[in-house]
């Protein structure tokens, strides 16, 4: 409360993970599923930007994009593991049961950045504040 004002208002520090660490988290786990590092698919993005051949997407695109991308994932992982519920429940019983597998998550960065950018709009244009 020493360092706020009627005009500023000082908020507290939170540890926790960055947006971009987050992102980069999610991001590497799905590279990984792919057989790839992260920095190869950073690499390959940049060379796409560099070369001009990359296709900039809308935030609707994107949001679409990985909806369906997420639903893939998730179709997949049940695929997988109906055939190891097979197992399981027939040759499982006897020689040991596998587990399951866990769908992917990745982050929609589409819905993520929409979010962001209407709070944000909301704060300059509405409330006439910015956090920063």
């Amino acid at each position: 409360m020493d360092y706020c004002c009627r005009e500023i208002l000082t908020m507290e520090y939170l540890k926790g993970t960055s947006f971009v660490d987050a992102v980069k988290a999610s991001f590497s786990e799905l590279a990984e599923s792919q057989g790839k590092s992260f920095e190869d698919i950073e690499r390959e993005q940049t060379e796409l930007i560099k070369s001009g051949k990359f296709v900039y997407k809308s935030i609707d695109e994107e949001s679409r994009l990985m909806k369906k991308y997420q639903y893939l994932l998730y179709a997949k992982s049940v695929s997988i593991n109906a055939l190891k519920m097979a197992y399981n429940w027939t040759f499982g019983l006897v020689i040991g049961s596998v587990p399951y597998t866990e769908p992917l998550k990745v982050l929609n960065l589409g819905e993520i950045i929409r979010t962001l950018s209407l709070v944000h709009a909301h704060e300059i244009m509405i409330d006439g504040a910015f956090n920063g």
